[in-house]
């Protein structure tokens, strides 16, 4: 199956390529891309999805308590955001 080209000029490809970052194990560049994508976000939704991709990133480089107050911060800015919902969730699990 072939993958759509990422369009780096779109807030979505961006956010791929800041997840794709992470995955990769560059947490300091996935933690710069996320922070531009923060500033740059539209909505109170998006920004509260960048706000959780980087408490996710925080928990993978083992700052926990970043995390949990990454995913706190997001909640509160979006009290409906699933992706900070479920990220706590498993954070708090451990």
């Amino acid at each position: 199956m072939a993958t759509r080209p990422i369009n780096t000029e779109s807030w979505k490809g961006r956010r791929r390529i800041a997840g794709d970052l992470a995955l990769r194990g560059d947490i300091a560049a996935a933690r710069r891309a996320l922070s531009v994508l923060a500033q740059d976000a539209e909505s109170i939704e998006d920004r509260a999805s960048i706000l959780s991709d980087l408490a996710a990133v925080a928990a993978a480089s083992g700052r926990m308590i970043a995390a949990d107050r990454g995913l706190q911060q997001a909640l509160r800015l979006s009290p409906e955001c699933t992706v900070a919902k479920r990220n706590l969730s498993l954070l708090r699990s451990r």
